[in-house]
């Protein structure tokens, strides 16, 4: 009986972390989950969602890799970019997509950005080597050319740990080297 008690309780539990990682993400079931979390101090969710970076078959960088940023709910999408084009996404190149993977001595830092409607749009995750008080993770939003009429630049933090943060740290990794 204390055997199925424990069981019944890593099911509830194995649950309630399954559902709130879904519930973290604007992505489908059969997208990547490049990177995607809640915001701190908002209901708001941020998500890189895409296609596989390398071909099943051959290992190689796919041709047809596509990204796209969603900010919003899962109820209503509020940023989507690229937007669909015929069906699915633009590929990565064409969305004009900038990756940044940098390693130094406190950990490494992490950034994908584009450019939309005069703002330059980072997502970032930016981790020291050994304490996690310097690590951060979230997207900031920045005006090109710093237009004085528009205010600087806003990180917005998430809440924790992202969703798919070891394949955003892969994906920039990656892509990094073969430019």
């Amino acid at each position: 009986m204390r055997s199925i008690l424990h069981l019944l309780s890593f099911v509830a539990a194995f649950t309630l972390i399954s559902g709130n990682a879904f519930a973290e993400t604007l992505c489908g079931s059969d997208e990547i989950i490049y990177f995607s979390c809640k915001l701190a101090g908002s209901s708001k969710t941020v998500s890189l969602c895409g296609s596989p970076f390398r071909d099943s078959d051959t290992h190689e960088v796919s041709e047809d890799f596509w990204l796209q940023y969603r900010f919003g709910s899962p109820k209503k999408l509020e940023l989507v970019y690229p937007k669909n084009k015929k069906g699915k996404p633009l590929p990565f190149n064409a969305a004009k997509f900038q990756t940044e993977y940098a390693r130094h001595n406190r950990g490494f830092d992490i950034e994908i950005s584009f450019t939309n409607h005069g703002f330059i749009y980072f997502v970032s995750s930016l981790e020291g080597a050994e304490n996690e008080k310097d690590n951060s993770y979230g997207v900031t939003v920045v005006p090109v050319n710093n237009n004085p009429a528009v205010s600087p630049g806003v990180m917005r933090r998430c809440r924790g740990l992202p969703v798919g943060v070891s394949n955003f740290s892969t994906l920039a990794q990656e892509y990094d080297q073969n430019k």
